[in-house]
């Protein structure tokens, strides 16, 4: 179990020590016990130490930069056709510029913008840079690595109005993580609702204390095509590219 925490840091050239990854591996072990009620001296297991550098981030942030990057994805941005080298290029920039943008990615199945953001999430975690990859369906929430639904990553309530948040706070670790993220991919956006998206967007900025839309965060948006977030330009379905547009 210790080599998946010695992995995600090799991959950024991290020194890890052996009794850091002794940490991580009790901190997981411990997450799972705490769930069940349990602790780790009811297993004679070693305590954790009462401070340590892992505790200056929170879990949320931990786990998200341990994320596993498949070994057939790691040189996903040579394997880039020429739109998705467009939008790959223009993304990156805009994050390593520390500077916002919304972009809206679309097309027909089987054009590649999930290998699109596989690509571009593999760049920024290779940077330790914090990417969110997030999807409004449970299924394709498997295909992108990390993906999580958007109402369980965000905690969008079910019922909402033109005043509702994500029940997210500021002061706690996903809070942390949210400032943190220098990039979010919203998957499938088509298929959520007009009410969703804002809630998103108010609580982004909440988080963030900036005013700015989506709290000035590089958004991609997938499957805006017939979605409530319109492109500023109407595009024939049957074309067979991944489409890249900026709002």
């Amino acid at each position: 179990m210790s080599e998946d925490f010695n992995r995600p840091h090799e991959r950024r050239s991290r020194e890890k020590t052996k009794d850091s990854t002794l940490i991580s591996t009790l901190k997981s072990i411990n997450s799972f016990l705490v769930s069940m009620g349990k602790r780790l001296i009811d297993y004679d297991l070693p305590c954790l130490p009462t401070s340590s550098d892992h505790d200056s981030y929170s879990r949320e942030i931990k786990d998200e930069r341990s994320i596993q990057i498949p070994h057939i994805d790691r040189d996903a941005e040579f394997k880039l056709n020429a739109e998705q080298k467009i939008a790959f290029s223009e993304i990156i920039a805009r994050v390593d510029s520390e500077s916002s943008g919304i972009f809206f990615v679309d097309g027909p199945g089987e054009t590649g913008k999930t290998f699109l953001y596989r690509a571009i999430l593999i760049r920024l975690w290779s940077n330790d840079i914090i990417a969110i990859a997030t999807v409004t369906s449970g299924v394709v929430g498997h295909v992108l690595p990390g993906g999580r639904t958007t109402h369980s990553r965000f905690k969008i309530p079910l019922e909402a109005n033109d005043d509702s948040m994500c029940h997210i706070k500021k002061q706690l670790g996903l809070g942390d993580l949210f400032r943190g993220a220098k990039l979010l991919i919203w998957d499938e956006v088509s298929m959520a609702k007009r009410w969703a998206i804002e809630t998103v967007e108010r609580t982004l900025r909440d988080i963030t204390g900036n005013t700015q839309p989506f709290g000035e965060k590089v958004m991609v948006f997938e499957g805006v095509q017939t979605s409530t977030i319109r492109r500023s330009e109407s595009h024939n379905p049957s074309n067979n590219k991944c489409k890249f547009d900026e709002i």
